[in-house]
C-alpha cells in the first residue's frame, strides 16, 4: 500500500504514534491489511494500524478493488506531474485526486452499510 505522502516523497520517513501506548513506529511496521469480504466485493480488505508493542488495533479504512484501481490512477497522475511540472499534468492529478476521494467516500459508506453501523466483521 502506498499513501499519497509516499507518492510525493518515496523516501519520507513516516512515523505513527500508537494511541494506546504512545510508542512511535515506522508506517511499514504498523500498517496492516487483511481480508474483509462483503457482499458483491469479495476482495475487500480492512486496513488498520496494529501496534507491535501493545497490540492496540485501530481501524483505518476499507480497501476495495475499485479503490485500488483509483489509487493506481492517482499515483500515475502524480508521477506524471512530478516528471513534467506542467499545469496540464497538475490538473490531471487534481481530477484523479477528486475522483479517488469520491470513490473512497462511496466505498467506505457501502461497506459500512453492509456490515451495519457497529464496524463489526461480517459473519463468514
Amino acid at each position: 500500500m502506498i499513501t499519497e505522502e509516499w507518492a510525493k516523497n518515496p523516501k519520507a520517513e513516516v512515523l505513527i504514534e500508537c494511541q494506546n501506548c504512545h510508542q512511535k513506529h515506522h508506517i511499514e511496521e504498523i500498517l496492516k491489511e487483511e481480508p474483509f469480504p462483503v457482499p458483491y466485493k469479495p476482495k475487500t480488505t480492512e486496513v488498520f494500524w496494529l501496534c507491535p508493542d501493545c497490540g492496540f488495533r485501530k481501524h483505518s479504512f476499507y480497501m476495495t478493488p475499485e479503490l485500488r484501481l483509483r489509487q493506481q490512477q492517482l499515483h500515475l497522475s502524480l508521477s506524471k506531474f512530478n516528471k513534467s511540472h506542467e499545469s496540464m499534468d497538475w490538473e490531471g492529478y487534481r481530477k484523479a485526486r477528486a475522483s479517488y476521494q469520491q470513490a473512497f467516500d462511496h466505498e467506505q459508506a457501502y461497506v459500512l452499510r453492509q456490515i451495519g453501523a457497529g464496524n463489526e466483521r461480517p459473519a463468514v
